[in-house]
């Protein structure tokens, strides 16, 4: 089955006008949304987690732009009772019947982070998926939180270990040949999950017991640091997985 990560980029309309210098996009807010679901409806990816969707109204539309295509999904992903100003940001999407799911919290957090409540969403598919997707601590700079991202990478391979997770994906903020990143990839291992790694620079990953990631570029992508046209700051990553 074919599956995809992807961090949108998407926050609430009055956080981006704070912070416009972060936003290179020459679209309208509503124009790259809809330019992201048609690159997502391009990709006809079975199951797809998207990360940073913060907004629910963007939530909302994405959904009843893409729901004849992945009839099933999660979105709004939060605790009861989390009191934070956004929410995981996390939202999948899924051909197949979503059987369980529940949203873990990550224990620690720290800085602009704290404000969203990200975590790590756990579902059962009908397809036989049993994921666990995650948006871990951004660094913001070099080693920045390192201790924070330590300690969720120990929480996400705890929690992988305790589902049975044949899937783990998502913006894992971790670089390939870090401590933290060989700590995970041979933790996951145990399990019988391996990732495809194409780049130095990459932070989104997608573990499964057999992954073969498509190179092929569906997405305009550009370098978002040198203010030119990008839909997000993230590449897509999609995967041909077999469980």
């Amino acid at each position: 089955m074919l599956v995809e990560t992807y961090n949108v980029n998407m926050f609430p309309p009055w956080i981006e006008c704070l912070n416009r210098h972060a936003f290179p996009c020459k679209l309208s807010h509503g124009e790259r949304l809809r330019a992201i679901v048609a690159c997502l409806l391009r990709s006809d990816a079975d199951v797809v987690l998207l990360t940073e969707l913060w907004h629910e109204p963007d939530a909302e539309r994405l959904v009843e732009l893409s729901c004849n295509r992945w009839p099933h999904c999660l979105s709004n992903i939060r605790s009861r009772h989390s009191g934070r100003v956004l929410s995981s940001g996390l939202m999948l999407l899924s051909k197949a019947p979503i059987v369980s799911h529940c949203f873990v919290p990550f224990e620690r957090e720290a800085g602009i982070d704290a404000y969203a409540e990200k975590g790590m969403l756990v579902a059962q598919l009908a397809n036989g998926l049993r994921l666990v997707g995650a948006h871990m601590q951004a660094p913001y700079t070099q080693n920045s939180y390192s201790d924070i991202r330590w300690a969720q990478a120990i929480q996400l391979v705890a929690l992988a270990q305790r589902t049975g997770a044949n899937c783990v994906l998502g913006d894992l903020n971790l670089h390939p040949g870090s401590t933290k990143f060989s700590f995970l990839q041979e933790n996951l291992l145990r399990l019988g999950l391996r990732c495809s790694v194409s780049s130095l620079e990459q932070v989104d990953f997608i573990f499964a017991p057999a992954v073969q990631e498509l190179l092929e570029s569906l997405y305009c992508y550009v370098d978002w640091k040198r203010k030119q046209h990008a839909l997000s700051d993230h590449k897509h990553h999609i995967c041909n997985v077999k469980i």
